[in-house]
């Protein structure tokens, strides 16, 4: 914030074309025109204090969480998943720590045992709890009720219990990252 090549453009133009060679930001800004850049960094500037301050109020701690995300994910696509992954990681620690998560016990029941025991393995927050085995349908039960099937299987993917196991089975993705970060995500970014 205080050095001088962020306000002018030049971090953002150097960072762009020399560091991550985005094809985007070189095929529609001439060279020498450092405006846009210009604008990036003040742009960037104020999201990242204004995220840094927000995030503290309570009443928009959750909605602060969401567009930090949605910014920093924004630059991860747009520098073809390079910039720095560990600090988004280390981001989204901070704010499973800050987000105030009300986390509920799930009950789940199936025909095989393997599908729950293996999500009961995967979830940190030890709050999943094994069921009786089912004749056929998947249940679900929560405090708010009963789910079968395709919509009880639906719920449990969307429950904070899967979204954090992802977040951390990620993460140890991302600490084995040789083969995966440069044989599946650059791929995948480079479409961009």
């Amino acid at each position: 914030m205080i050095d001088p090549d962020w306000w002018n453009g030049i971090y953002f133009d150097f960072f762009f074309r020399d560091i991550f060679d985005v094809t985007l930001y070189q095929s529609w800004v001439p060279e020498k025109s450092l405006a846009i850049a210009k604008s990036f960094g003040i742009a960037t500037i104020f999201t990242e204090l204004s995220l840094g301050i927000a995030v503290l109020i309570p009443r928009i701690t959750r909605p602060t969480i969401i567009f930090g995300l949605l910014f920093h994910i924004s630059m991860l696509v747009i520098t073809s998943g390079r910039l720095s992954n560990i600090f988004f990681y280390i981001m989204c620690a901070g704010f499973l720590l800050i987000s105030n998560i009300h986390i509920q016990q799930l009950k789940l029941s199936y025909k095989f045992s393997a599908l729950p025991k293996l999500l009961r393995y995967l979830d940190p927050s030890d709050s999943i709890i094994l069921g009786n085995q089912t004749k056929d349908k998947f249940i679900l039960q929560t405090n708010n009720g009963i789910y079968y099937g395709i919509k009880g299987v639906v719920r449990l993917f969307f429950s904070k219990q899967v979204l954090i196991s992802a977040f951390f089975l990620l993460f140890m993705i991302y600490m084995q990252k040789g083969f995966f970060i440069s044989k599946i995500l650059h791929p995948i970014f480079s479409i961009f």
